[in-house]
């Protein structure tokens, strides 16, 4: 089960492993390579390739952000006051809030959509992580 190593972390395997099988049904189908291209290249990515999409869209779009995260996010990590678990909820809500922001910009039932699903269920655990 692809799920697993998402309950480590504390997030839900149920919503994990649906969406991830819902992305990689999507990417398997080949009528949706095209659209998938026009859409990453519309976020600069310029070809559909493991370094270009994994890499550098992904991954390093994920360290700029953690790079410079909102203040909400810094005020409620470095705020020793708060209790761990109160922190750790509070983190994740942030998170999501800026996840949601960049999954109302993608293309309704697009890959990014997807994609950000996937990362809207595993992000929190991984933020808390660093």
């Amino acid at each position: 089960k692809h799920g697993i190593n998402a309950e480590y972390g504390g997030a839900d395997s149920d919503k994990f492993c649906a969406a991830y099988d819902d992305l990689m049904a999507f990417v398997g189908r080949t009528e949706n390579l095209r659209r998938i291209a026009e859409e990453l290249g519309a976020r600069r990515v310029p070809a559909v390739n493991v370094f270009d999409v994994v890499i550098d869209f992904c991954l390093l779009d994920s360290f700029d952000d953690l790079d410079m995260p909102p203040a909400s996010v810094t005020s409620v990590i470095s705020n020793s006051w708060i209790s761990q678990s109160l922190r750790k909820s509070m983190l994740s809500t942030a998170v999501w809030g800026m996840i949601g922001t960049k999954s109302k910009k993608a293309v309704p039932d697009g890959f990014l959509s997807r994609f950000y699903e996937i990362m809207g269920v595993l992000s929190p655990s991984l933020a808390w992580g660093f």
